[in-house]
């Protein structure tokens, strides 16, 4: 039941960060109730999962997806 939770929570703020209103590690972690270093591991996890890059935005006071890996392969001549 863990891990469902926990994946239920990194949806939740792959959403967030798509929508640009994630705010900070601090307030990830008073919204889900854990530690600030749970929450920079959960990061690290979305960014695994999703195969995205996030980073903080200080302007948006968000994480934002900065870039998207391609699965594709390219091939030269």
């Amino acid at each position: 039941m863990q891990f469902q939770k926990y994946y239920l929570q990194l949806n939740n703020f792959f959403h967030l960060a798509t929508t640009k209103s994630t705010g900070s590690v601090k307030e990830i972690g008073q919204l889900y109730g854990i530690s600030e270093s749970t929450v920079k591991r959960m990061i690290k996890d979305v960014e695994f999962i999703k195969n995205v890059k996030l980073k903080f935005c200080r302007f948006e006071t968000s994480y934002i997806i900065t870039h998207k890996a391609s699965n594709e392969k390219t091939t030269s001549n």
